[in-house]
């Protein structure tokens, strides 16, 4: 009988640890997505800045990554998935946009960058407790 419930525990425990070590494998997945938008997006803009041209196929590829990465990211943070969605979207036509449209949905790209830090650094319970309480304010 001891025996049986050590095992069971033992079983637990392990089950734990998978899942762990998977839901962090999907961290990851997510924080590779989000900053591979990000380093994009600012390469884009440097470029952009210096000299002067826009690249219609960077700006189509940018809005690509953008989504795309607020698929697994919605698993974490759902504001953060809906804020890498709208960074897309502001990039399929970044002429119908203004710092009004980015500062209301808060998709400035140092806000974005800062928030995905914030579910780096943390472990899962600590980023809800956060995230919940920020929604809240």
């Amino acid at each position: 009988m001891i025996g049986d419930i050590l095992s069971s525990i033992l079983s637990m425990f392990r089950e734990g640890s998978q899942f762990r070590r998977e839901r962090s494998e999907d961290r990851d997945a997510a924080l590779d997505a989000i900053y591979m938008a990000c380093t994009k997006t600012k390469l884009y803009a440097s470029d952009w800045e210096r000299t002067g041209k826009r690249s219609r196929k960077r700006e189509q590829e940018l809005a690509r990554l953008w989504k795309k990465a607020s698929i697994p990211v919605r698993h974490y943070d759902k504001m953060l998935a809906d804020k890498c969605y709208h960074k897309g979207e502001y990039w399929l036509d970044p002429d119908h946009w203004d710092d009004g449209d980015t500062r209301r949905l808060g998709i400035d790209l140092d806000r974005v960058i800062l928030e995905a830090r914030d579910l780096k650094v943390m472990e899962d319970d600590e980023y809800e407790h956060q995230r919940l309480r920020r929604r809240n304010a």
